[in-house]
Parts: C-alpha cells; sequence; structure tokens
C-alpha cells in the first residue's frame, strides 16, 4: 500500500550532512508536494538495518522513503551511496519541515 506523504508523520534524518524526512512505508510519488526529492532507501543485503543508498524507487530491499529539501547527486549506475545516515530524534509533517519558521529554527 503506498502511504499519502501530506498525512504522514516522518522522523526527521540527516544523511550526509543533509536533513530529510524519514518514513519506512512507501509512499505515492503523486502526493509529494512540488519542490520536495523524493527517494527510496536500500537496505543492505541480509537484512542487516543498515541503509546503504538512495534510489528513485526500490523494489527488493526496502528500507524506507526520504523526502529532502536538497537534491542527492546520484551516479552512473542510478544511486547515491549513504556513508552517514542519523535520526535527529524529531517527528515533523511535511507542513512543519518545509515552512520558513523550520528553516530559522534550524539555523540557530
Amino acid at each position: 500500500m503506498l502511504l499519502d506523504a501530506n498525512e504522514e508523520t516522518f522522523e526527521l534524518i540527516e544523511i550526509d550532512g543533509k536533513e530529510a524526512l524519514f518514513t519506512n512505508g512507501r509512499l505515492d510519488r503523486t502526493t509529494v508536494p512540488e519542490g520536495l526529492f523524493c527517494y527510496d532507501i536500500r537496505e543492505s543485503n541480509g537484512f542487516s538495518g543498515e541503509p546503504v543508498t538512495l534510489e528513485p524507487h526500490v523494489m527488493v530491499n526496502h528500507w524506507g522513503t526520504v523526502l529532502s529539501k536538497e537534491e542527492f547527486t546520484l551516479n552512473d549506475e542510478g544511486f547515491y551511496s549513504i556513508d552517514d545516515f542519523n535520526y535527529m530524534g524529531e517527528t515533523l509533517s511535511i507542513e512543519e519541515f518545509t515552512s520558513p519558521q523550520n528553516d530559522i529554527d534550524m539555523n540557530i
């Protein structure tokens, strides 16, 4: 089942220094607001619980979905290798994440 991005509460994460929203579900791409970049996370083989790549769509070893204000540059094979993944300890809606006030708060 695909989830409506606007009805989800996400975990705030950081991937290689870029803030993003995370859900372990699959998002309906048609519900993602314009201006956000959407990627699936592929888990390493063997179900280790380690996120290894961001990709446009993941069918096997899907670990979750990420929304970001910044684009992650995909390599020639069509993925971005994750070096550092951190949970920031907050939950946010898309509206909270994209509000101008959030940009101010995050930079203080």
